[in-house]
């Protein structure tokens, strides 16, 4: 990844800006073993949201950052996976 910036005290967001296809950005994140990826793309732009995947449970599909914030937040507390 191409650096980080932190969204919340207890989220660390990685940026990936190498120009790859998006499919091998994926992949990477896949091998890196990311344990959730929120893909922006134009239609995302367009509806202010964020696809978003996990490790644990494939495909999450569109939620906005303030959903997925909440999400992760209760997964976290919660101890289980999104």
């Amino acid at each position: 990844m191409n650096g980080f910036v932190i969204l919340a005290p207890i989220f660390r967001v990685e940026l990936d800006r190498s120009g790859d296809r998006l499919g091998k950005q994926i992949r990477q994140a896949e091998l890196d073993k990311i344990p959730v990826v929120a893909v922006v793309g134009k239609r995302e732009v367009e509806q202010q949201t964020l696809s978003v995947r996990t490790r644990q449970a494939g495909e999450i599909g569109s939620l906005t950052l303030p959903e997925l914030q909440q999400r992760l937040q209760t997964a976290i507390a919660q101890k289980i996976h999104l």
